[in-house]
């Protein structure tokens, strides 16, 4: 079953911060890789979402590496 992706508000601002800073910094080429390398694993999250680590059991909260300085953490 295909869960639903819904971004909070933090996470938003988080991710356009993210892409903002590379296409300043590195260009538009690596800005798009990072945007499909994300959507991708979303895609890959909702259909599989136990797929990430457990990062904090209690609050049932899970992380998947993006990149080496990127951490997605979803509930």
């Amino acid at each position: 079953m295909v869960k639903t992706i819904v971004w909070n508000r933090r996470a938003s601002d988080s991710f356009d911060a993210i892409v903002q800073y590379l296409e300043n910094e590195w260009g538009g080429r690596v800005t798009k890789d990072f945007v499909k390398r994300t959507y991708h694993i979303l895609d890959l999250l909702a259909a599989n979402p136990e797929m990430g680590a457990v990062e904090h059991y209690e609050k049932q909260i899970r992380g998947f590496l993006i990149t080496k300085h990127n951490t997605l953490f979803y509930r």
